[in-house]
């Protein structure tokens, strides 16, 4: 039994204090490199917050602020594209790299910024992964073994087959904690994932803060993690099964159908998160358009908004009373739950 409150869930001050912890030390999943191939290319995404723009200049990808210099103006309102950089406000101009290069009626201006560069984070890379880090370094630090496990597995990746971004009227970390529970997937998806019923063959794995799930209908399918890193560091990655790795604290890397699919909790207030999910085919599991159709639209998609509704419904009934108490009862399916509040903690 643990005891909890509405407040975990609806106070801004607990929200920034945890915001402030983790934007200094956990990177966050943009996109794959193959979003950002040619000059000129940019992906806007959420960091603990903040909106940045991911881009590629000739030379490398930046990372940077969505905000003008002049007077703070979003620059990108698209989530992706290729196009210059020019606030639609006022005009002023910057190079892919984040630099202030023009100003309309420079002469009119009695002060300008001396530092002529938008904030930036960043640019860190696992394989064919890219994420924005506070600090240089925080990625392989956060991943640990498990960095060229992924790198391993991204590398398998042949392309990107689908993309979304999914809005959720929630806190962060109900989405989380919904991800790392294994109990509600009968209830909540009793024609998808929980046809089944409760997992049976099924293994809890931990590398550090991140928390690993191995299981299988297939009584015979290994669920041993050191075999599948060992494995997979030599060029064999096992797709049998269900695997996810739920990266600290908010993104999710699974395999399952022969595809590896994303789903990346994007913080953007206590009250409001953004899911970026994205599915990969992979080069040495082949299928067809039809397949990765009904893989999107019967399975994948589904799951998610069938999540974001109970989530969603979830978090209305904590904002009704944000000092409500109540106790908890975990089951063995939702242990990775209170591994993770340990680790925010």
């Amino acid at each position: 039994m643990i005891n909890n409150k509405s407040s975990y869930y609806t106070s801004e001050k607990i929200f920034n204090l945890e915001i402030n912890k983790l934007k200094l030390n956990y990177p966050v999943y943009v996109t794959d490199l193959s979003k950002l191939k040619n000059e000129g290319d940019f992906v806007l995404f959420h960091f603990y917050g903040d909106e940045y723009i991911a881009t590629k200049s000739k030379k490398k990808i930046s990372i940077f602020q969505n905000r003008c210099l002049h007077r703070s103006f979003p620059l990108k309102k698209k989530k992706y594209g290729n196009e210059k950089i020019i606030c639609p406000y006022h005009g002023w101009f910057y190079n892919y790299e984040g630099k202030l290069i023009g100003i309309p009626k420079k002469d009119c201006f009695k002060t300008l910024p001396k530092n002529k560069f938008l904030s930036q984070l960043h640019p860190e890379v696992c394989g064919q992964f890219l994420f924005a880090s506070y600090k240089k370094g925080n990625l392989k630090k956060n991943f640990g073994k498990l960095f060229k496990v992924i790198e391993k597995i991204s590398n398998n990746i042949n392309k990107s087959e689908f993309s979304d971004t999914i809005e959720y009227n929630a806190n962060w970390k109900l989405c989380v904690e919904n991800s790392l529970d294994e109990y509600h997937i009968v209830n909540v998806h009793p024609n998808n994932a929980g046809y089944y019923g409760y997992m049976k063959n099924f293994k809890y794995h931990e590398e550090g803060k991140n928390l690993i799930l191995f299981s299988s209908e297939n009584q015979k399918d290994s669920l041993d993690y050191k075999k599948f890193c060992k494995d997979a560091l030599a060029g064999k990655v096992d797709h049998n099964g269900y695997k996810i790795f739920n990266i600290f604290p908010s993104t999710a890397v699974i395999i399952y159908f022969g595809f590896v699919s994303f789903t990346n909790f994007h913080i953007v207030s206590g009250k409001k998160t953004i899911n970026n999910i994205e599915v990969f085919s992979l080069k040495d599991k082949k299928v067809s358009d039809n397949y990765v159709k009904k893989f999107v639209e019967n399975f994948f998609t589904k799951l998610v908004y069938e999540d974001k509704e109970v989530i969603e419904r979830y978090q209305e009934a904590l904002n009704q009373n944000t000092s409500y108490n109540f106790k908890e009862y975990l089951s063995v399916y939702e242990e990775r739950i209170k591994k993770f509040r340990k680790a925010l903690l």
